[in-house]
């Protein structure tokens, strides 16, 4: 990461945009699939009439979310389901599934975006995938009912807090009725204040990128380890 005065000097962030734009196209064209362009909600075709309460789509950056994956604080990755709420055209979907989990799962109430990720997932081709059992679901992320596995969720801000906040509890009744370890690594986190509330989702010391935290039920003997 390049320190603030060097960001500031001219050309700099032109420089950067371009080489950002240069990594996603990059990894579309490698792997055979369209996760770039952003997507404003009026445009999305969603499944809910609330879509107010809805972020615009931008996608993660490919680069942070392989560094996310790599530092997640779990022993074995085929014990757990990875969930990307609001997931878009699926580019995190893809980048899970170069790991052995169990299942990877996106939730996202565009239809649009949907329909593209659906495609991405059959379309994906990488030597590294690791996990085979990857969907999207079309679905409002508050009418998602959770699996009952261990889970990895990852939230790149894609709710207003009104929206946020009802997932949560969804999440927190969900790891209260059966008892599991739960990661939930939130980018972007303009709504952490919502996780305060929570009785079994707790912060941890970790910060895998910048602009990230990362949330861990309180199941007796999980161990938070900080690499």
């Amino acid at each position: 990461m390049l320190p603030e005065p060097i960001k500031r000097l001219p050309g700099v962030h032109s420089a950067l945009m371009t080489a950002t734009w240069v990594q996603f196209r990059y990894f579309d064209w490698r792997h055979g699939v369209k996760t770039t362009g952003d997507l404003l909600v009026p445009e999305m075709d969603a499944v809910t009439q609330d879509t107010a309460l809805a972020g615009f789509y931008h996608p993660s950056h490919p680069r942070s979310g392989r560094r996310i994956l790599s530092l997640l604080p779990i022993e074995d990755h085929s014990r757990y389901t990875f969930i990307d709420l609001g997931s878009g055209k699926g580019l995190m979907l893809l980048l899970a599934a170069e790991h052995r989990f169990k299942a990877v799962r996106g939730v996202e109430f565009s239809r649009k975006l949907h329909a593209v990720a659906t495609d991405n997932i059959a379309s994906y081709t990488n030597p590294r995938q690791r996990c085979f059992d990857v969907e999207s679901v079309n679905v409002d992320a508050r009418d998602y009912e959770f699996p009952s596995t261990p889970l990895v969720i990852y939230l790149f801000n894609p709710f207003r807090h009104e929206l946020l906040g009802q997932v949560l509890k969804n999440l927190d009744a969900s790891v209260a009725a059966n008892p599991r370890d739960v990661l939930v690594v939130y980018l972007n986190p303009l709504d952490a204040y919502l996780f305060e509330r929570l009785e079994h989702i707790k912060e941890t010391p970790l910060h895998p990128v910048e602009g990230s935290r990362v949330y861990r039920s309180t199941v007796p003997g999980t161990r938070v380890s900080v690499r």
